[in-house]
């Protein structure tokens, strides 16, 4: 008796989850190879403003979405400044975009990217998208 039950229970666990995912839309496509993205106009640390469209004399660019309070973003920062390093002279700098909200996340203000940026000294764009629009 106990398993008849237990395989009911299981059976309507696993229609209901196929049901849940069949009904889920599918995520929107995005950017593929070719597109031309959005631009954006986003402030810098070191007070300037970074936008794709001010990237004329290169050949693209590493967008890379971080900030200052994950700790996996916080373990690949150095990755990220030897991607700049190896990728920039070749015409694709690194420009890491930190969308957090700041009221949320209090260690993700703009101040404290200032702090963050100059602790490890990163060569590249760390810029703030503080409507999320980019990200």
């Amino acid at each position: 008796m106990k398993k008849n039950y237990f395989k009911a229970i299981l059976a309507v666990a696993v229609i209901t989850s196929v049901s849940v995912f069949m009904s889920l839309k599918p995520a929107p496509a995005g950017y593929a190879v070719g597109d031309k993205v959005t631009d954006f106009k986003l402030k810098n640390v070191d007070g300037s403003y970074v936008s794709l469209g001010g990237l004329k004399e290169n050949k693209g660019a590493l967008v890379i979405f971080t900030c200052n309070h994950c700790p996996f973003s916080m373990a690949y920062e150095d990755r990220i400044i030897a991607l700049h390093k190896k990728y920039e002279p070749l015409g694709f700098p690194v420009i890491a975009i930190n969308p957090n909200d700041e009221g949320k996340v209090p260690e993700d203000s703009f101040e404290n990217m200032i702090v963050r940026a100059k602790e490890k000294n990163f060569p590249f764009a760390y810029v703030q998208d503080p409507s999320q629009q980019t990200a």
